[in-house]
């Protein structure tokens, strides 16, 4: 299975949960991480950390307002 978004992990759990590390983890949960550490990293001047930071936003879905509201 190709994981090009976060919809497509959790497509096949009809409570958008996965279990990671023997811990139930929410889509909810893993995506507003997602935010936060797109937030702190967006201020980096490193070109791997901006690479990393638009994957981020692509493959959670996230929009500069989500960046802006968090």
């Amino acid at each position: 299975m190709q994981l090009k978004t976060l919809k497509d992990l959790f497509d096949h759990d009809p409570y958008g949960m996965i279990l990671t590390n023997n811990k139930l983890i929410a889509e909810k949960e893993l995506r507003q991480e997602a935010i936060k550490w797109a937030i702190y990293k967006s201020g980096s001047n490193l070109y791997e950390d901006k690479e990393v930071v638009k994957w981020i936003k692509v493959f959670f879905n996230i929009t500069e307002e989500d960046l802006k509201n968090d």
